[in-house]
């Protein structure tokens, strides 16, 4: 299971939080969740596989 796919799966049971996957050193959002924190960060979004995500650490 890839972690766009884990991410859909925890959504699903809480759609109401924003989820923040650490991978290393860093953090993504995916989805809408990566739209909402973009604008109020102000950060730049990257598409991987048919989804926005975000990065930051």
């Amino acid at each position: 299971m890839g972690i766009v796919n884990m991410v859909k799966t925890i959504k699903e049971i809480h759609p109401t939080d924003i989820i923040l996957v650490e991978i290393g050193s860093f953090f993504y959002t995916y989805g809408k969740d990566s739209y909402i924190l973009s604008f109020l960060f102000t950060y730049q979004l990257k598409k991987i596989s048919n989804v926005y995500s975000l990065c930051f650490s």
